[in-house]
């Protein structure tokens, strides 16, 4: 091998260490967060962490009529028709990702795991998301006592992202079959925006949306204002659809985001979960505070079972935790 040939050589190697150096600054997080809720002197306060500096946001939040999810699940089935997303795989390995970093573990379940699930766990505090675009026969098919239904109304949870709830049913060859009515199975005419157009709005909703920094302004297959026991927390448009929006439904509840999956709307509906906010939620406080290379502490307000959510990153949070109020025991953590 002449001198030129080893010259280039070298200097190929070299560009290889240099990517995979690069490559692992990205993957590696040289940050590290944490944080608290600790009785201080017969005082409720949060306790904030980072190695490096970093921004935090709390928020205190009465959830109301409704408990947050302490259980969470993600449906996929391969084998199911969907309706408006393809990879489904993939986006339910990157929803699963987002919901780790805020500190919710979750559970991918498929057709038959998720009849399973309604037909014989205590449906309260559990959520199943759907990015299908169509749920399976094995739950739904249109009628109004179909096992989806039932589950919701005695206390379970549904976050939808994708092609308008209701109106497709995923059958196990992998087609899709339409449901005439699916509105009337809901909360009536015009409950979701079922337009083929897209949608968006620059009105923001609930103040809690905004402190969450969710993002997506999109309205398409969005939930209407009209739905009674609601709560806005993305924007609105000027039709009245929201790009996140949650209800009352029976016992339980459904949460809604517009629009179709992409990064925006996945952020958003992590975020969501995380938070633990829910349809009948009422801020109690907020507070922003910055740290730089230590620790912060501050107060809370003192309220029997409220739920606190930590999370540092804004619109792009690397990191979240979410505890539940225990005046005795001064908190528990909520996953």
């Amino acid at each position: 091998m002449d001198r030129h040939k080893i010259v280039i050589s070298i200097f190929a190697v070299l560009v290889v260490v240099m990517v995979a150096g690069e490559m692992m600054i990205y993957v590696a997080n040289p940050y590290h967060f944490s944080s608290d809720i600790i009785n201080q002197d017969g005082n409720v306060m949060y306790e904030v962490e980072s190695s490096g500096s970093a921004r935090f946001q709390i928020l205190e939040i009465d959830t109301g009529r409704m408990e947050s999810v302490d259980e969470v699940y993600i449906y996929l089935d391969d084998s199911y028709g969907t309706q408006g997303i393809s990879n489904a795989s993939e986006c339910v390995e990157d929803i699963v990702r987002e919901l780790e970093i805020r500190g919710i573990g979750s559970t991918v379940v498929d057709a038959r795991g998720l009849s399973e699930l309604m037909s014989s766990a205590n449906a309260h505090g559990v959520a199943v998301v759907f990015i299908s675009g169509a749920m399976p026969h094995t739950i739904y098919t249109g009628s109004e006592d179909d096992l989806v239904l039932e589950w919701l109304r005695s206390g379970g949870s549904i976050y939808w992202l994708g092609v308008t709830m209701g109106m497709y049913v995923g059958n196990s060859d992998g087609t899709v079959s339409e449901v005439d009515g699916w509105a009337d199975l809901f909360y009536g005419e015009g409950c979701f925006n079922s337009s083929d157009s897209y949608d968006s709005a620059n009105v923001r909703g609930d103040d809690i949306g905004e402190l969450l920094c969710l993002r997506s302004s999109s309205t398409q297959f969005g939930m209407s204002v009209n739905v009674a026991d609601s709560i806005q927390l993305g924007y609105v448009s000027d039709d009245g659809y929201g790009s996140f929006s949650m209800a009352k439904f029976g016992d339980g509840m459904i949460g809604i985001v517009g629009g179709y999956y992409e990064d925006s709307t996945r952020t958003d509906l992590a975020q969501a979960i995380a938070s633990g906010v829910t349809y009948d939620s009422t801020l109690i406080m907020e507070e922003e505070v910055s740290v730089r290379g230590g620790t912060h502490v501050g107060s809370l307000v003192a309220v029997e079972g409220a739920t606190v959510y930590i999370f540092s990153g804004g619109y792009y949070t690397c990191y979240g935790a979410r505890y539940i109020l225990d005046l005795c025991m001064c908190q528990i953590p909520a996953f």
